[in-house]
């Protein structure tokens, strides 16, 4: 699986795949560094647990999710 990050629109029409795999593996990266610093206490997973319950739900409130993101993610993996 190729990954690619990029700066500006050049070649954007190239594959539409990739720059969804680039935008998800730069969210996944943020999250993933957060998810392991709030693990080392219980304090910090409280924390990003209830952060995340309410990005979730504010999410959901506005529409910003219009179907589960296992869909999408099954739908890479099927194009790989």
């Amino acid at each position: 699986m190729d990954v690619v990050y990029t700066m500006d629109d050049e070649n954007a029409n190239d594959d539409p795949t990739k720059f969804l795999m680039s935008r998800h593996s730069k969210l996944s990266y943020k999250a993933s560094i957060l998810i392991d610093d709030a693990s080392l206490t219980d304090e910090k997973t409280k924390f990003l647990d209830e952060q995340l319950d309410y990005i979730h739900g504010h999410a959901m409130d506005v529409g910003f999710m219009e179907y589960h993101t296992t869909n999408v993610i099954a739908q890479i993996c099927m194009t790989d």
